[in-house]
């Protein structure tokens, strides 16, 4: 059954009149082709791994000061990877299937170098393992501001909780949390999971805790006691629907980067025809993202091409329990805009003069 994905209708949209605007920036779709020869059912098939992201980065000019700049950033990311159609999943081998997926958002100043005046402050989903009781993980941002917005011809401060929430179907399967606040990294790792059967014996590969490199440590987790390959996940096998939500604060003294445009009017009178406010202070950011899709198959001795050198009574072995990884680390993924250009323009209508 294809995995499902749930959220609410987005709160993420102020109020009118708030400065705030929305990048979508395109993200070219993802592939990557694997082969086995090794592989007795595998043979000289060819298996194409995918993936899909949407972008949207929504940017808060919260307080509207330019001596005072106070920008926050909300990145939203949903996306699908899947392995493609499974070449071989038979008593003998199984693969390729898909057990992890790390994705990785990084901000930075508009030349690629720590900013300085910027903090990450939440972001989600965070760490998961998935369960019988609970096998979707809760994806629920909640970012607080207090938006200054046009009230009688003046700016007035009103609250508002910028979000999204809903959930993420990951049965076993889990998230590890890779997150470095202090680089503006935010990183989640989903990862298959070992959980336990009805007789309360562990079952399945946790490549977190057993990776392909470890031979010794993953081998009793893919076979059985007749030494048969066992089945990936479901979820492993198919699509891997998810959605990322990460907020950033950042603040910046115009002094240092004049506004372009212009200074605010400060006059009492009522409003009269003219520029709806002070232009957005001029603050160039980088947003980079990475994805990297683990992906994996693996033979018993039935299954395996391999012929080994043996001595003795023994001189040649028929082959051997193997596993074969694929790691695609794509391209990143760069968004760099100047923020004050991302906020759309406040309706001369709606604003007018607007004094402070």
């Amino acid at each position: 059954m294809r995995p499902s994905l749930r959220f609410t209708d987005n709160t993420l949209t102020p109020p009118p009149g708030a400065r705030y605007g929305v990048a979508r920036p395109s993200i070219a779709p993802f592939s990557t082709q694997m082969q086995w020869a090794d592989d007795v059912t595998i043979g000289a098939g060819t298996q194409d791994a995918n993936g899909t992201v949407k972008s949207e980065i929504w940017v808060y000019w919260v307080n509207g000061d330019i001596d005072d700049c106070h920008y926050v950033i909300i990145q939203r990311l949903r996306g699908t990877f899947s392995p493609g159609n499974m070449l071989a999943n038979v008593a003998s081998s199984r693969g390729f299937f898909q057990h992890g997926l790390t994705v990785t958002n990084t901000l930075q100043d508009g030349s690629g170098a720590p900013m300085p005046h910027a903090q990450l402050v939440t972001y989600t989903p965070s760490s998961f393992r998935s369960s019988p009781e609970v096998p979707n993980a809760p994806v629920e941002l909640s970012m607080p501001m207090t938006l200054q917005l046009p009230s009688s011809g003046h700016w007035a401060p009103q609250e508002f909780v910028a979000g999204d929430s809903g959930s993420i179907a990951l049965a076993n399967w889990g998230i590890a949390d890779r997150t470095q606040p202090a680089a503006l990294m935010q990183s989640s790792y989903f990862h298959q999971i070992q959980g336990v059967n009805r007789e309360d014996v562990p079952v399945g590969w946790d490549p977190s805790v057993s990776p392909p490199a470890q031979w010794p440590r993953w081998y009793s987790s893919l076979f059985d006691d007749g030494d048969n390959t066992l089945m990936p996940p479901t979820l492993s096998q198919g699509a891997l629907q998810f959605q990322v939500l990460v907020a950033w604060e950042l603040r910046q003294d115009a002094k240092e980067r004049p506004p372009r445009g212009g200074a605010p009017r400060t006059s009492s009178r009522a409003p009269e025809p003219g520029p709806p406010g002070p232009p957005p202070v001029s603050l160039p950011v980088t947003l980079q993202t990475t994805f990297q899709q683990d992906l994996a198959a693996f033979h018993n001795p039935t299954g395996c091409r391999t012929k080994f050198t043996g001595a003795g009574s023994v001189p040649v072995i028929s082959g051997a329990h193997h596993l074969c990884p694929v790691s695609k680390a794509y391209a990143p993924c760069v968004w760099k805009a100047n923020l004050a250009e991302v906020i759309f323009p406040l309706p001369a209508g709606l604003a007018g003069d607007l004094t402070r």
